[in-house]
């Protein structure tokens, strides 16, 4: 097991940015670490399940990455397990699993985003940061409206963030 944690230390983390990365099989500092902390994120990396839900449970991480190297079922079970004790972490799930099957499984499950491990941060860290871009964003929108009814100021965040019109 391995746990590695970074800071920014020109600036302290701010709420929504704090992302953890779950990977059995890749070394500490890998190219998604780098990607995410250049972009500005704080993240932690931990090397399995165990050490992932000690992190979450002192409730700093927003966000979870999980990268998925054996079957499918294990992702979405992990999916689930965050969802039942974390509900509001969102979590991204990284797979080998490149069918429409293994997407709508993994979609079902309450996962945010879901990406093959076709995925490589050398071709395409854009879409890697956008779809950070979105979790924190969802998260800081969840946290807006935690309360029922929403403050004026909260109504204000999600009318700024919510597009389109509902028959």
């Amino acid at each position: 097991m391995y746990v590695l944690a970074a800071f920014a230390q020109h600036r302290e983390p701010t709420p929504g940015r704090r992302v953890l990365i779950i990977d059995e099989h890749t070394p500490p500092q890998s190219d998604l670490f780098a990607l995410l902390m250049e972009a500005g994120y704080v993240a932690d990396q931990c090397g399995d399940r165990r050490a992932a839900f000690e992190l979450l449970g002192r409730g700093q991480h927003g966000v979870l990455i999980a990268e998925q190297h054996r079957n499918l079922d294990d992702g979405v079970a992990l999916v689930r397990e965050v969802q039942a004790t974390h509900a509001d972490v969102s979590v991204i799930l990284l797979s080998s699993d490149d069918t429409l099957a293994g997407a709508v499984r993994a979609l079902q499950a309450g996962v945010f985003d879901f990406m093959t491990k076709a995925f490589s941060l050398s071709v395409s860290p854009a879409q890697m940061l956008e779809t950070m871009r979105r979790a924190v964003e969802a998260e800081r929108v969840g946290a807006a409206c935690s309360s029922d009814p929403c403050s004026g100021a909260q109504r204000d965040l999600v009318q700024d963030v919510l597009i389109g019109d509902s028959p």
